[in-house]
Parts: C-alpha cells; structure tokens; sequence
C-alpha cells in the first residue's frame, strides 16, 4: 500500500444549515472556520442529504445507499449490518475511528446493550457522555429512566434531560428550547479531548476519523461567549404565503409561536452555530499542532439543514431548500487548490461510492491530483457484511 495515502478527517455537524453558514452567502453568521477552511480548498455549493432527517441520513453516507435500500427511513429504524466506509477502508490499510454523534443508536429495545461499531475500530458516542455527564460533570439520573446509557431507549433525548440542571435560561425573558450552557458540559467538549488523544497515538497506518459534533442540533445551547455577538436585533425570513397556511406540516405549534419566540429561536441557533464553527476549529488547531495537517483531506458537512421558520416552517425533514441543502466543503494543502466552488449537484452518499463523484474510497486509492479531486469511477461496497 502507498506510503503516502492521506489521512481522512471528516467533521460532521448536525443540523447546520446553509442558510447560517458564511460561505454560503450569510451576512449574520459567524462560521470563520469553516468560511477559512472553504476558502483554503472548495466549497461545494449544491450540495444535498438524502433524507432530512438524522439517522436514516448518517446511515445512507455511511453505507453509500439510499434510505430505501438500506431500509433505514427514520430516526427510530435500527441500522442492519451493513458494509460500511469504515470495513472498506479498513481493509484498505485505515485506521479508522467514530469520535462523537454518529446516531448508530437507534430510538428501539432491539438494540439495548449491544455495541455499534458497524466498522469502526475505536468510537464513542452518547454512552460515554452519558457516563461524564453523571461521573465528572455530578448531572443527577433522570427520573423515570435506568441510570445506565446502554438501557436507555432514545438515549439523545434522556441525555438532554441529563444536561438540564447545567443550563442557564435566556437573560431576555423568553424562554424556550434554548439556554446556554458551558463548552465543558457539551458532548464537543468530550469528542475534541478524545481527538487530541488519537492525534498523540503512534501509528503506522493513515486514519480515516469522524469527529463529529452534536451542535447545532437543537435545544440550541452555545456558550455564553458564541450568544454574545447576536443580543441585538436578528432579521427574521418573510412571512409565508398565505397558501402555505394550508401547507400538511404547518402544524399548530409554529402557527403559535409569536414574533419574538421565532426571533428568540433564531437567535440562539445563529450562536449555536457560532459554537460549532468554534469547535471545527479547535479540531483544526489540534490537527495543525499534531503536524498531520498537510497530509490529511479534511471534510466538513453536516447531515441537513433547518426550515428555520422559512415558508413558515421549522425544523428538518422537509424537503425544501433550507432542510435538505448542506454545507459541504473540502481542503487538502498542496492537494485542492484554493477558492474553488464546485456548482454542479452533489448528495453526500457521493461521499461513499457513487461514480463520477468524489469518494473516500477515491481517496484512499490515491486518486487526488495537484490541483482537484480526481473522479473516479469507484467499484460498488457490498449491501452486507462480508
């Protein structure tokens, strides 16, 4: 195997929409991070999940397939054994890791106590944040739930129970799904000490990582210091046509949400924002300082976006715009030449296999030119484990 394969770090975001992310075009965002690491390589401006929604989306890059064909269509759909990214480049000679959300969890007792590696040789995820919330950060257990992360169904939303009593109420006076909450009682907070220590590791093989955070993903809750540049006033969207008042998912609990709630909402999501812009780029100092930097292809994307209160909707799982478009940008030094936007139309399953398409299993062969991603056609990843 070549000897100067790069490494591969993508950083993964949940629910970061375009619409509050710099380098696409936002005034009000601050993403200098990501706009940097955009500028530094290519942006690709038409980029799209599969399905809105967290797990069936995060399955479908993992595994190069569709919701439909790997039969993962919602959040509490429990992952097959399937042929993922990580046994592919595994036995391409990867080291291969999962630091952070990944959503391997699903919301069913079918999976209680069991582990979900689905090929990647060291992971953590909620089940270690669960046991530093309650160990090192002294959260109470949750009522009502085992007091045990691996017996726990729907493990996300017990966990923001657990966080409760460490977050501080908007100071504004209109409360909601939002707070803030300091960088040391995040999940980020966690996965970015477990990066720094895969980084100190020596090893033999290149590595291909996930580090992957929680934020924005709500109850929207950045650090005091991210909240600080949005207290004054935030420009809400237009208001939605009046056809779109009979729209299915304009359901009564938007209808109700008066002016100054929606701009108290996006408010703390521009800052959370903030906050996961702040935390790629303590993942990227750590790389630089790691010396890895120039030999790493490093990723940043999310898994969809946030309706936003666009069309009169909020939330994921919608198919417009602001839900299903993604950011998605790439930089390697010396590798993918600078300010490069790529306009065509892209899925984030191109990721896994899809020829013509700039892949990790591309990468790993080697397929990168001076100055842009080569495409390459790509063989298939098996449906199933080998």
């Amino acid at each position: 195997m070549s000897s100067n394969r790069p490494n591969i770090l993508v950083i993964m975001s949940d629910t970061h929409a375009t619409w509050a992310t710099g380098c696409y075009g936002s005034e009000i965002a601050l993403t200098p991070n990501i706009d940097r690491l955009a500028a530094e390589g290519i942006c690709f401006d038409r980029a799209y999940s599969q399905n809105p929604i967290c797990v069936p989306c995060r399955q479908s890059l993992v595994t190069g397939q569709y919701s439909f064909q790997c039969g993962v269509l919602q959040n509490d759909t429990p992952m097959p054994e399937l042929y993922t990214m990580a046994h592919h480049l595994g036995k391409a000679g990867y080291d291969t890791a999962a630091l952070g959300k990944m959503h391997f969890i699903p919301d069913t007792e079918s999976s209680l106590g069991k582990e979900r590696h689905h090929g990647f040789t060291d992971r953590i995820d909620y089940e270690e944040f669960w046991h530093y919330l309650r160990n090192e950060r002294g959260c109470p257990p949750v009522e009502g739930h085992p007091d045990d992360p691996w017996q726990v169904i729907h493990l996300e939303l017990i966990q923001h129970a657990l966080q409760r009593p460490l977050i501080t109420p908007s100071e504004t006076g209109v409360q909601g799904n939002w707070g803030t909450l300091p960088h040391e009682d995040h999940q980020e907070y966690m996965v970015l000490n477990a990066w720094e220590e895969y980084l100190a590791q020596e090893r033999e093989n290149p590595f291909f990582t996930f580090v992957s955070f929680q934020s924005p993903h709500g109850p929207s809750l950045p650090t005091p210091e991210c909240l600080e540049p949005f207290l004054g006033d935030i420009p809400l969207p237009d208001p939605p046509l009046e056809s779109m008042l009979q729209h299915p998912v304009w359901h009564k609990a938007i209808r109700n949400l008066d002016e100054e709630r929606r701009r108290e909402w996006t408010r703390y999501y521009y800052a959370f924002a903030n906050y996961t812009d702040w935390c790629v780029g303590e993942a990227l100092r750590l790389l630089d300082e790691s010396g890895k930097r120039d030999n790493t292809l490093v990723i940043y994307l999310s898994d969809h976006g946030d309706m936003g209160f666009n069309h009169g909707l909020m939330g994921k799982t919608q198919f417009y715009e602001e839900s299903v478009r993604v950011p998605l940008v790439m930089h390697k030094p010396d590798t993918i030449s600078a300010g490069q936007h790529h306009t065509g139309l892209v899925e984030l399953i191109d990721l896994s296999q899809a020829p013509n398409r700039p892949s990790f299993l591309a990468v790993r062969s080697g397929l990168i030119s001076a100055t842009r991603i080569t495409w390459a056609k790509m063989r298939s990843i098996p449906k199933a484990i080998p």
